[in-house]
């Protein structure tokens, strides 16, 4: 990335080379501005993460219990619009159970919920690269975004500011088994699993006033429901033998999903 004595030096240049009639060429008396767009639109991310766990027995009763926090805070510096940049936090909690019934016959529970809510933006990247330096972001006489006449670009900074969409995910996962282990080296187990999963998103897109031709503010709002389940049957043989370990495993899986959907979704 070039500043604003040099982007004006090579405007000019480019202006000889090109031979252009009658060139309006720039100079520092028409622009005080000297703008690092990649500082304007970015900024430094920070993540942070937490993890808890606690894993035992209690006589017959195995216990694996997690909880975890993650908080992901984004590099796009938004906030001067109606964007809320691109950061992303998660809850899990986690507790995975199992009962030994007899020396023979386990039961088991697993569970897992999460809540994710992310904040997503047009990504300003390749227009904070090209965008000239010579603008400010905001034009102090009319106090709303600068409009490039130099070049076909977009302001990255409006970019940024002017586009909002978030997501609320939850999602509940549960496992139920069983197994039973027979005639000294079979084993036999059944499970169970369910995946809900609930997505509420909405895409809002304000209006551009800086442009010459102004575009209509838009707004995408739609809920998600997934659901998956499966039931699998698995037979296993294993036998070991001096310096030797054989294994034989017969799955039976059955997968049903269903999604249903709600709302106005792009392009509808």
């Amino acid at each position: 990335m070039v500043n604003a004595d040099q982007y004006i030096e090579l405007y000019n240049e480019k202006l000889n080379n090109e031979k252009v009639a009658n060139p309006v060429y720039l100079s520092r008396v028409d622009t005080t501005a000297n703008t690092n767009w990649f500082d304007e639109v970015f900024k430094s991310g920070i993540i942070h993460a937490t993890d808890f766990s606690v894993q035992g027995k209690w006589k017959p009763l195995g216990y694996f219990l997690s909880v975890g926090y993650l908080d992901d805070g984004g590099t796009l510096n938004a906030g001067k619009g109606v964007n809320s940049g691109n950061n992303f936090r998660k809850f899990t909690a986690r507790a995975n159970l199992s009962y030994k019934i007899s020396n023979s016959i386990t039961i088991g529970n697993n569970f897992t919920w999460s809540k994710i809510n992310t904040n997503n933006a047009n990504n300003p990247l390749l227009t904070a690269y090209s965008a000239p330096p010579v603008y400010a972001p905001f034009n102090p006489t009319t106090n709303d975004y600068t409009f490039f006449s130099l070049v076909s670009l977009a302001n990255p900074r409006a970019t940024l500011d002017l586009f909002r969409s978030k997501n609320d995910e939850n999602r509940f996962l549960e496992n139920i088994w069983g197994e039973v282990k027979f005639l000294k080296d079979f084993t036999f187990k059944i499970s169970y699993s369910i995946d809900n999963r609930n997505v509420s998103r909405y895409n809002y897109t304000a209006i551009s006033s800086y442009l010459p031709t102004p575009n209509r503010a838009t707004l995408e709002d739609w809920d998600e429901d997934y659901k998956n389940y499966v039931w699998d049957n698995t037979l296993s043989w294993k036998k070991v033998l001096p310096n030797i370990i054989l294994k034989f495993l017969q799955v039976i899986p059955d997968l049903k999903a269903i999604t249903t959907e709600f709302g106005e979704r792009p392009g509808m």
